[in-house]
């Protein structure tokens, strides 16, 4: 979805971040998203976007819009953790009717402006353009944790928005249930 650097790949069980507490207390995924999409165990992977970036974000997959949400909020360094539940993002899931992926763009210190080109019950395909984060900041995608999920990508290593692979899931797979199975 965008061009630049993975930051992390976390796996979320039971719908709760793995880095578990902000202030003395777990940290649900719909915190972080404001929505009710995400609720069970995925994957979630940082990309950052420096200066030298391109700053359009791509569609992951094809499929249908099934939310759009602006969430306002502050625009502090990403480098805190506490940013990426506090600073404004923009929540676009895409349904491809076998499974949804959400993309989280997060504004920064430097951001003020997160542009979207589509709308919600809109399709999309795969590469096609979605939005801008202006000047760089990051992109989070959440994908459902299937037994056949594979991630591609390693920490560390760069990554261009509808060119890089992800990760790779084999459809017959079913979702891991609380237990990992």
């Amino acid at each position: 979805p965008a061009d630049g650097k993975i930051l992390y790949i976390r796996e979320i069980r039971n719908g709760r971040f793995p880095f578990s507490t902000k202030k003395g207390k777990e940290i649900p995924l719909s915190e972080f998203t404001n929505s009710d999409c995400f609720d069970g165990n995925m994957v979630q992977i940082g990309i950052g976007m420096n200066l030298l970036n391109v700053h359009v974000n791509r569609a992951p997959i094809g499929g249908k819009i099934t939310l759009l949400k602006k969430v306002s909020g502050k625009f502090s360094s990403l480098k805190n953790l506490d940013s990426l539940l506090e600073n404004e993002r923009t929540v676009t899931v895409i349904d491809n009717d076998k499974f949804r992926i959400g993309m989280v763009q997060i504004a920064s210190r430097l951001v003020r402006r997160i542009t979207t080109f589509v709308e919600s019950g809109s399709r999309v395909e795969i590469g096609q353009r979605i939005g801008l984060i202006h000047f760089g900041s990051q992109v989070d995608l959440l994908i459902p944790l299937y037994e056949s999920l594979r991630v591609t990508i390693k920490e560390g290593q760069k990554v261009k928005a509808a060119e890089s692979v992800i990760a790779t899931i084999d459809f017959t797979g079913h979702t891991l249930d609380e237990a990992g199975n």
